[in-house]
Order: C-alpha cells, then structure tokens, then sequence
C-alpha cells in the first residue's frame, strides 16, 4: 500500500463524507486545544515583535469546516492581540497542507462562505480587516514543505498518528521520524501538535477503547461470510500509531530544534451527543444513534485504504458488521479516545 496514494478522507459534501463525518475531530479542536492553539499562535506574533505579515500552516489539514473554523480562530485570536497592543493587525498567510489525494476542491468551495462570515462579523464589531491569504500546499509532512525560517506558527489536529508508510510486519516499536521541517518555523514561532495517543508506555498494551480491533473482527467476520479471504486480512495493517507520552519527549529530545512548553494526554468521547431524542419518536435508541456516527466517521477515514486492499465489494457489509459490533461494545463501555496534546517553541 502506497499511503501517499491511498490515505484519504472520503470526498465531497455526501453522507459518507468526511466532512459531513468529522465530529469527533470538531470535539478535539473545540476542546482545551482551542485555547492552547490560540495562545501560542499569539506567542508566537509577540515572540516576532509585532510582525506586519505572519505565516501560518495547519499540518494534515484535511476537508470540511474544521479547517476553517481552526483557521478562523487563529487569526480572530491575532487580531485581538494587536488590537490590545494598539497595532495594525499584520497580513495572515495560511498553508493548509495534506496529501495530495486529498479533496482540497470541497475545502476550497467552502472559502468564499469563509470570507463573507469574517466580512460579517468584522462588520458587526467594528474591527480593523484582517488581510487573509489561504493556500494549499499538497504534499507530506514526513518531508520539507516549506522554504526555511518561513513560518511563525504551526498547528496539527488529529494526523499525526498516521505514519508515512504501512508497517511492513507485526507492529513492535512503532517510532516514526519527527516532522521533517526542523529549519522552517522561525525562531522564537509556535507549533501545537494534538493526535491519539495511548496511556501505556507498553506499545503492545490494549488501549482503552480500540476500534480497530472491533474492525478486525468485522474482517474476519467477512471472511467466515467469505466475502474475502484470510490472506487479505492477515496481509492488511494500517499506517497509524499511537505513541505514549515518553516516545514523544523522546522524539522531541532527539529532534532538538524545539522546547516543550505544554504536554498532557486528555480523552474525547467519540460518542455523538449533539443531537437531541426526536419528539414522539418511542423507538429512538441512542445507542444505536452513536454507534452509526462512529461507523461513519471510521468509514469516512478507512474507506480509501480498505477499497485498495480488499476491493470495492467488501465494504458496504463490512461497515454493517462493524456498526453492529460497535453497538455491541458501547452498550456495554464508554468509547473514550485518549489523545496527546503538545506546545513547542522553537529555540
């Protein structure tokens, strides 16, 4: 499996969507991240002096509203900052990076709505405009991006547990090489990492809720429907770790540009509450409402590199298997997903 190829979002606006599937990632970036991302990236412009331009990148970015609700918040959190300062606010360079398969078509068609939002709410506080310049920069974070001492704030919301490549055998140590932009962000900028995690300094340690181990079961239930064969599934592994606390200060260790300035781990409910029970509606079950939302929004993430292993074919009966063992486990137990979260400062 190629990742570059076949690691993807699905596209588009549809029901299987990423976009229309990405609230768990909204309960990340609206968390306690939202603060941190804020405060370093107003860091980082004091940090700078008061630049009259700033560049900013968002690592992973993928497709949907998230992008630019984070974006958003960024530069508003900017422009307070040289508003208290009594200065010009400075013109706002935004990267939004991700692999080139990724459908940056739908993240673009969202940018008009974008801009007509920020006209309106500049109208309506009466604050000075906020020069704003969105671009995309395909490609991967593994390798160099940018030009050096470009950047003066980096941030990246759940994509960094995905490796650069599949692992070529049972997983063991699944140390990956630190983002290959060590010279890009200047000195003095900001970077907030925010990914999945695990607790356990154990790599071989079961995790709190695993999803993927309910999808394994899914696959070899297909395989006792034999809708594919054994082979396939015992061939098939995922280009994802979760690292502990400890290998990521070890990597930032190794690494060397950067000084840790925050760390801690913190859990999400991947549970979908944001809807209220239908009125009149006696046959509503929760449960049964979260659990689609999870198989969803994992068929949102996985669809692209499952299609490539396994075919077409296999898909609609494998989700139906895995809603339906999701369902199962959240009757029972909570579906919390523990996530890191870092502040560096480059040095």
């Amino acid at each position: 499996m190629e990742v570059q190829s076949v690691l993807h979002m699905n596209s588009g606006v549809g029901d299987i969507s990423y976009a229309e599937n990405s609230t768990f990632q909204q309960k990340m970036i609206a968390s306690f991240a939202k603060t941190a991302r804020q405060e370093a990236a107003v860091d980082s412009f004091r940090a700078a002096i008061c630049p009259t331009k700033m560049t900013i990148a968002d690592l992973g970015c993928s497709v949907g509203p998230n992008v630019l609700q984070m974006a958003s918040e960024i530069i508003e959190a900017i422009a307070q900052a040289s508003h208290q300062l009594n200065r010009r606010p400075p013109e706002m360079q935004v990267f939004l990076n991700d692999l080139p398969g990724n459908d940056f078509n739908t993240l673009f068609s969202l940018l008009p709505e974008f801009y007509e939002l920020r006209e309106t709410k500049l109208q309506e506080t009466d604050q000075e405009q906020v020069p704003c310049f969105i671009s995309g920069v395909p490609g991967s974070f593994y390798v160099r991006l940018f030009v050096s001492k470009s950047l003066h704030f980096v941030y990246s919301s759940n994509s960094l547990h995905w490796l650069s490549q599949v692992p070529q055998m049972q997983l063991q140590d699944g140390s990956e090489a630190p983002l290959n932009n060590k010279g890009n962000v200047v000195e003095g900028g900001h970077m907030v990492l925010t990914f999945m995690a695990r607790r356990s300094s154990d790599p071989l340690a079961p995790m709190d809720f695993d999803g993927w181990e309910l999808l394994a079961k899914a696959l070899r239930d297909m395989v006792s429907l034999g809708l594919t064969e054994e082979e396939k599934v015992d061939s098939f592994n995922l280009p994802w770790y979760a690292p502990s606390m400890e290998e990521v200060k070890d990597e930032i260790t190794i690494q060397g540009s950067f000084a840790i300035k925050k760390i801690e781990l913190f859990d999400i409910n991947w549970d979908d509450n944001s809807q209220e029970a239908p009125r009149n509606d006696h046959n509503y079950n929760p449960v049964a409402k979260s659990t689609l939302t999870m198989a969803k929004a994992s068929r949102a993430v996985l669809e692209s590199m499952l299609k490539s292993h396994f075919g077409e074919a296999i898909i609609e009966k494998l989700f139906e298997r895995y809603c339906f063992l999701l369902e199962e486990y959240y009757s029972k137990y909570k579906a919390e997903v523990t996530n890191i979260l870092i502040v560096f400062e480059r040095k």
